[in-house]
């Protein structure tokens, strides 16, 4: 879902980016990070960015329920999906709900 990637996976990304270029440096080694490190490395986004005290949590809860992910709200994530058309079924019409529902999922991921 965009709110996903909007409101935890785009601010994640940013910081555990630079997190890893700081480990980098540090260490000098550009290779994978090991178990013993890799704990302690990936607390410090989550912990900054949606800690008790980080405003991003708030903006984090906000967007959930927005979309009604949670807590959730079937009346507003199925508002979100396309109506359905008003002609009667006919025998295209799985595929056409197939080519809408396909759509609907593409414009979510733009």
């Amino acid at each position: 879902m965009q709110t996903l990637d909007v409101a935890f996976l785009g601010p994640m990304k940013k910081v555990w980016c630079s997190i890893l270029e700081d480990w980098k440096k540090k260490t000098g080694l550009a290779q994978t990070i090991s178990k013993d490190a890799f704990p302690g490395l990936l607390l410090t986004p989550t912990t900054n960015l949606y800690g008790e005290e980080s405003t991003n949590r708030g903006n984090l809860k906000a967007e959930f329920r927005a979309t009604g992910l949670y807590p959730l709200n079937p009346e507003k994530v199925l508002s979100k999906l396309p109506s359905e058309p008003d002609t009667d079924p006919g025998p295209d019409t799985a595929a056409a709900n197939e080519v809408a529902i396909s759509d609907a999922v593409l414009n979510q991921c733009k």
